[in-house]
């Protein structure tokens, strides 16, 4: 069986159903269904059940996001551009924090390492052990809660419901759903400077106290804002659009 999930894991899940059942609207159910792609189902089928077998949350995700898709393809006509809308109950799942969390070491990792250039840039003595820096004899650890593991899904989700409300239908969706590990990283690794700033400025208690939590907020409102600026970049000019 799946191991069982921390609640702050279990949020993006409820978040995630709400979206997905408000960007598929409007829902055109079907009076007569339609058969069901049988490769499909059984492919989804397995892909659950391996997933609950080998303790993996993502092949269980996948699975259970194709036996979704294809429960809706016979009874209902949408939602429009399904496969697009389908990462947003898949992102729902927090695979990536549960299977990945070799990831969240990494995370931790560069962040201190950036830590490290951008305040020996700025002319404090500091030193770096693995995730463990000392700045001006402060002592700042880059723990579990810093790699941003449990903010993670979220962000992931909210970058796929941004993507498909302005890129569902074109290619660049894909492209998109790709740069969110990046800015995602990018939005964490910011998190973990401001903290770390904060803490030489008013001390470790205060940083890793109140701020900490409102440090998470801000990475929410970074990626938020960061999703929004990449899909509008990504997303082609009025020109390209009649063009194609």
């Amino acid at each position: 069986m799946i191991q069982r999930l921390p609640a702050d894991n279990t949020y993006p899940l409820l978040i995630g159903f709400v979206l997905a059942y408000w960007l598929g609207r409007p829902w055109q159910w079907l009076h007569d269904s339609r058969k069901p792609q049988p490769a499909l189902v059984a492919f989804g089928a397995c892909s659950f059940a391996f997933g609950l077998i080998g303790e993996l949350l993502l092949l269980t995700a996948l699975g259970w996001t194709i036996l979704l898709v294809s429960w809706l393809s016979v009874f209902s006509a949408g939602p429009r551009y399904r496969m697009a809308w389908a990462m947003i109950p898949f992102f729902s799942f927090p695979w990536v924090a549960v299977d990945l969390t070799a990831l969240g070491w990494y995370f931790r990792l560069s962040g201190a390492w950036v830590s490290e250039a951008l305040f020996s840039f700025l002319g404090f003595s500091i030193k770096r052990e693995g995730t463990l820096l000392d700045i001006q004899g402060l002592p700042v650890a880059i723990e579990a809660a810093c790699a941003g593991m449990n903010l993670l899904p979220a962000l992931l989700l909210t970058g796929a419901a941004v993507g498909f409300i302005l890129l569902a239908g074109q290619r660049r969706y894909w492209l998109f759903l790709v740069l969110l590990f990046p800015l995602a990283w990018i939005a964490n690794t910011l998190r973990i400077c401001v903290i770390t700033a904060v803490a030489l400025t008013w001390g470790s208690q205060f940083a890793s106290g109140f701020f900490h939590t409102w440090g998470a907020l801000l990475v929410l409102g970074i990626m938020f804002g960061g999703c929004v600026t990449l899909a509008r970049q990504i997303q082609p000019s009025v020109r390209e659009a009649h063009s194609s």
